[in-house]
């Protein structure tokens, strides 16, 4: 997704929120819902999409007896693969008697197939971007969409997120770019490394793009644009995934006694693929040291008798991630200039497209290293109002700065993290530029905060570290204040 879109994701599901709630019969202005015939729990849904430029379609899956309950739900965003659309899951699967006992809301959207697959990404389109943006749709749209129109819980511990095939890609992809998003992924034969081989399976990419395969449209050539490649592809961002229950599967491309000899040869040879990126995939995670469930079967080919069964053993564990908390430390690295999570916003002023990697730790202490100007607004830390003092530097040897927290308790401050670098980066221009620049080439800044609060006792400011210490003694002043008050009403009346 461009980082833009990502920047704003927040105002864009409130904002959606509040515009769809008031559209007559809770859906939006131009969206229409109609019952798939034989089935009272689901639905194909057309809304507007101004990402897409077009309707999108998705389908949606209710718990049973939604419509006698005034329960809400957690989410289960199931993606398709490359040749399959918004239908396939409810047509090649029995995802309805897999979650029939589930107080669970299924939703199926579309991502584009054959030629034309999405690849759950927005287009690079030789560098002018634009339409087809899907990630801007499923993360900027549909999910504000869902939980403004259905009974959803609007949580990340209450969103999950799985898919088959290009779908399993895009669920790693989308829960290793959005973290914060999502409590728990699975990829059932995913192709969670779209680096795998690499210049080598540009090639083989090229030859299969009526297949479906990725194509320069989606993002560039994978050699000169292989930031972008990367940014997106999940086995570069594992670090991302810390905090986000996982499970990814493959087969071994041996065709089981089920599989039609005649129709196993292209499904067999995929699924081999698949399970060698799925491999790369698993040693990168072991690599991070981040807990996930990996499981290799045989037999097993590239096809959907394969994805229902993976989908029925994954419920479990996903359903057993609800209710997880965000994680309070995490790491986070990406080549987007604009984006946020956890309640940071981020905005990179540089020259290139390249990483920046970001790690927050208890204090909170923010880390940053990369190169240009960043803008950073923080969570809700601080008393609104309250005066925050800001060290920059490595090792807090800037000079602390003071800011003041807004109504909601946020600060905002930007610094020159180092010269921005002037070549977009897996180039063999930023490699001589890395060269030359050495431990310059990017830089690390480690940022500090805190609260300046005034005690009662001297009326001069005090610096306190933000956190449960200073709560208690707000608290105190106001109980003393309270009793002080008490008291001399008391001695009023007496008198």
């Amino acid at each position: 997704m461009a980082g833009r879109a990502r920047f704003k994701l927040f105002v864009t599901l409130v904002v959606g929120c509040i515009v769809l709630s008031l559209t007559p019969g809770g859906h939006a202005m131009g969206a229409q819902q109609v019952p798939v015939e034989g089935n009272d729990r689901l639905f194909e849904v057309t809304m507007p999409s101004p990402a897409m430029q077009r309707d999108m379609k998705f389908r949606i899956l209710l718990p049973r007896g939604y419509a006698d309950s005034n329960e809400r739900y957690p989410v289960l965003y199931l993606l398709h693969g490359v040749g399959d659309d918004e239908t396939t899951w409810t047509r090649l699967t029995d995802v309805e008697g897999l979650t029939e006992p589930l107080d669970l809301i299924v939703v199926m959207p579309d991502s584009g197939k054959n030629e034309n697959a999405g690849w759950y990404s927005d287009w690079f389109n030789g560098g002018a971007f634009g339409p087809p943006r899907y990630e801007s749709h499923h993360i900027g749209e549909l999910i504000g969409y869902v939980e403004a129109n259905y009974r959803a819980l609007a949580d990340r511990s209450q969103r999950l997120i799985a898919g088959h095939s290009m779908g399993g890609f895009g669920a790693m992809s989308y829960a290793a770019r959005h973290p914060d998003l999502f409590v728990a992924a699975a990829s059932f034969s995913g192709a969670v490394d779209t680096m795998i081989a690499e210049p080598s399976s540009w090639v083989a990419f090229q030859g299969l793009s009526f297949r479906g395969t990725p194509t320069t449209r989606v993002w560039g050539d994978q050699v000169q644009q292989e930031v972008i490649w990367r940014t997106h592809n999940p086995t570069d961002l594992v670090t991302n995934l810390r905090g986000v229950k996982l499970s990814a599967v493959s087969g071994d491309g041996t065709p089981g006694p089920g599989d039609a000899p005649q129709g196993a040869a292209a499904p067999a040879a995929t699924e081999a693929g698949i399970r060698a990126m799925n491999g790369r995939f698993h040693a990168a995670l072991e690599a991070a040291n981040i807990p996930h469930n990996y499981r290799e079967y045989s037999p097993g080919i590239h096809d959907w008798p394969y994805a229902q069964r993976n989908l029925q053993d994954a419920l479990p564990m996903l359903m057993s991630a609800l209710g997880t908390p965000a994680p309070t430390e995490f790491t986070y690295r990406t080549a987007e200039k604009l984006f946020s999570l956890y309640g940071w916003n981020f905005e990179v002023n540089r020259q290139v497209m390249e990483f920046m990697e970001i790690a927050v730790t208890s204090g909170p202490v923010l880390t940053l290293k990369g190169s240009g100007k960043v803008q950073v607004t923080t969570p809700s830390l601080f008393e609104p109002g309250s005066e925050v003092s800001v060290s920059i530097g490595p090792k807090r040897s800037g000079e602390p700065e003071k800011r003041t927290a807004d109504s909601e308790g946020r600060i905002q401050f930007e610094f020159v993290l180092g010269p921005s670098n002037t070549q977009q980066e897996f180039t063999a221009a930023s490699d001589a530029e890395k060269l030359s620049r050495g431990a310059s080439y990017f830089r690390i800044a480690e940022v500090r905060f805190a609260q300046l609060q005034t005690t009662q006792s001297s009326g001069s400011p005090a610096l306190a570290e933000t956190g449960a210490g200073g709560l208690v003694t707000v608290i105190g002043v106001i109980l003393l204040a309270v009793g002080a008050r008490v008291l001399m009403l008391q001695r009023w009346r007496r008198a």
